[in-house]
């Protein structure tokens, strides 16, 4: 049997992994909100760069051709029925600006009825339960603070509460966890203070987790910005970079024993480099003993890793 001249061939692939420019079976586009003329969504969900010229300062030109993006899939645990649910997001990034898509929200948005995408008092579910599956008419929206309800009427959370008031018990939760954060520039200054990171990702169009994760020190920066708890008037940038760059040097950096020419350990360093700078000499010196290549730099005897033990005496030669 033979195929339609404009059908796409049949893939394997789920259809949030496909990645043939063909329009699949049933799929329409429409403009990312925000981003028309360079991101598509379709109705299976899928996102397309559309074919844009960029122009550098040097008068260097590209052509960025279009291509399907793939999107980050979120996958998470219910340790009550012991399965996983997942979410579909995509990271774009325009003229520099990164900016955090929750995949449902653009389906529902274009293809269903428009809403404000960032009010976060409303959440488009997947009907059947499948995140992946995020066409139309798998898609409803439903207020943020009856998610929990919706996961008790699907068995998917323990019932021993049922009878608690849910919206009273989410807000007194939000109450406790929810913490100011600050923004601060590259030199330290404080641009804003939110009342919880999920304001600051709103305002700033910054992904949640990666305010998150630079708050919890993971990161540094998330936005071209510093973020920390609290409301603090500046941040000590420098500071803050020397103590990033020890604990590199500790996690990452070569560490080595210095000894004397009798045998006996004088000093440990974290790194090559910090042995160098110690010695007022160079660390590749240093680096050739260790590797055998040669016997002493500076004088010194040099072993890899930490070490409190003697070693044999170097011999004289005669």
């Amino acid at each position: 049997m033979k195929r339609k001249r404009n059908a796409p061939a049949k893939s394997n692939l789920p259809v949030y992994r496909d990645q043939r420019l063909e329009n699949l079976p049933g799929e329409r586009w429409e403009d990312v909100p925000g981003l028309d003329g360079y991101f598509l969504v379709s109705t299976l969900g899928r996102i397309k760069r559309q074919e844009r010229e960029v122009v550098y300062p040097n008068g260097g030109i590209r052509i960025f051709p279009e291509k399907i993006i793939l999107p980050r899939v979120r996958r998470t645990y219910n340790k009550f029925v012991r399965d996983y649910r997942y979410q579909l997001f995509a990271f774009l990034t325009v003229e520099g600006r990164r900016c955090y898509l929750p995949i449902r929200r653009l389906v529902y948005y274009c293809f269903v009825k428009p809403f404000a995408l960032d009010d976060l008092s409303v959440s488009i579910v997947s009907i059947k339960g499948d995140g992946r599956d995020i066409r139309p008419d798998n898609l409803e929206m439903i207020p943020s603070l009856a998610r929990s309800r919706r996961a008790f009427d699907q068995k998917r959370m323990a019932s021993s509460f049922r009878a608690v008031d849910i919206r009273k018990g989410m807000l007194a939760s939000l109450a406790v966890t929810r913490r100011i954060v600050s923004q601060y520039d590259q030199k330290g200054r404080k641009v804003k203070t939110f009342a919880s990171i999920s304001d600051a990702a709103r305002v700033n169009g910054i992904g949640h987790a990666r305010i998150s994760h630079v708050v919890n020190e993971l990161e540094p920066t998330a936005g071209g910005f510093f973020w920390r708890f609290g409301k603090e008037k500046t941040f000590n940038v420098r500071e803050f970079r020397a103590k990033r760059k020890q604990g590199y040097t500790e996690k990452r950096g070569t560490k080595v024993t210095q000894y004397n020419a009798k045998g006996n350990p004088i000093a440990s360093y974290l790194s090559l480099q910090e042995a160098g700078k110690a010695i007022k000499g160079h660390w590749t010196a240093i680096s050739a003993v260790i590797r055998g290549k040669r016997k002493t730099a500076y004088g010194y005897r040099w072993k890899k890793g930490y070490h409190n033990w003697k070693i044999k005496p170097l011999e004289v030669e005669r």
